[in-house]
């Protein structure tokens, strides 16, 4: 009861009486709210979702354990308000999470949250800190809000998972470079020296009074080539071909004339070229949503409003892959 029921981008069904539109995205949801099944006004979170509402019959257990077998989903969402049987939903999120991330925002934080939680779904909210405790113990992603957990499915559905925590900003500006570099601290990412195999092949590009660091500062190293375009597509070539980097961002200013279609074809032409790098991007301006929304709806390349918002999913991908390879830094 007190469910939307089920969704199936995949076969263009839903249960509830609202109108919901579904995109074939490999993310599977499992709620305890039809919120859930909108996802925001630019961006749709469910390929597949299950609204277990009060959780009478059918529950988390058992619906984590058809999306574990599911083909169609990368990666589960959960959206918590309380779990009865917790000891037998932590052993499933275990071994759950051994074959695909599982993210979790669980609610009822504040007094009065819990308060009004019980009343939506009959729910106990229980310490916050033990939550915590739990849920990464099964290997779940906690997130604190929906921005949050939005941001790090998405990344999940369509990147692949980091080899080590060595990431370089690619960038047209220092200071944004410098910026990101902040929004990084304290991730467990390693914004370090560059390869030296990489930072020979920029150094034969760049100008002899640049000094060729991370963040890769793109605007010097164009100016020395006679077509920007190809020399973007080359100097990211370099990075994303370095097996010894983890990870790579490219942050593009709004200030940067460009057409949001060429900047979505060239994001995912680099995505398909180096399919097995983890690779994101921080488009930091209004005249970049455009770009963002077409990136998602290709389902290639993940990108992001901030450096703060990349380098946060960034971060969770990087907790999961380090859990999964056993990768150490």
């Amino acid at each position: 009861p007190n469910t939307f029921g089920i969704a199936n981008g995949f076969t263009n069904f839903c249960s509830s009486f609202a109108q919901i539109r579904l995109d074939k995205v490999p993310i599977g949801v499992i709620c305890q709210s039809g919120t859930f099944f909108h996802g925001f006004p630019e961006i749709r979170l469910v390929g597949k979702g299950i609204d277990i509402g009060n959780a009478c019959d059918i529950g988390f257990i058992e619906s984590l354990e058809y999306f574990e077998d599911d083909p169609q989903v990368k990666v589960i969402g959960l959206h918590i308000e309380g779990i009865p049987d917790t000891r037998r939903f932590l052993e499933t999120a275990r071994r759950v999470s051994q074959k695909k991330p599982i993210i979790a925002l669980k609610t009822g934080k504040s007094e009065r949250a819990a308060k009004a939680m019980q009343s939506h779904t009959g729910s106990l909210a229980g310490n916050t800190l033990l939550w915590d405790v739990a849920l990464k113990s099964a290997g779940i992603i906690r997130v604190n809000d929906m921005e949050e957990f939005y941001d790090t499915l998405r990344l999940f559905a369509v990147t692949p998972l980091m080899k080590n925590n060595k990431v370089v900003i690619a960038t047209y500006s220092g200071a944004a470079g410098i910026m990101s570099m902040d929004a990084f601290q304290g991730t467990g990412i390693e914004i370090g020296d560059l390869p030296p195999k990489t930072a020979a092949k920029l150094r034969e590009m760049a100008p002899p009074w640049l000094h060729v660091g991370n963040p890769v500062d793109f605007w010097p190293l164009m100016q020395t080539l006679p077509n920007t375009a190809l020399a973007m597509i080359e100097i990211m070539d370099i990075l994303l071909s370095d097996d010894e980097l983890g990870g790579v961002m490219f942050l593009q200013l709004a200030f940067i004339e460009r057409s949001a279609e060429g900047l979505r074809m060239f994001l995912n032409y680099l995505s398909d070229t180096h399919p097995g790098k983890s690779f994101i991007s921080a488009l930091p301006g209004s005249s970049d949503v455009q770009c963002i929304t077409g990136l998602q709806q290709d389902g290639k390349h993940s990108a992001y409003p901030t450096p703060e918002r990349a380098a946060r999913a960034f971060a969770h991908l990087w907790q999961y892959s380090k859990s999964r390879n056993g990768s150490q830094k």
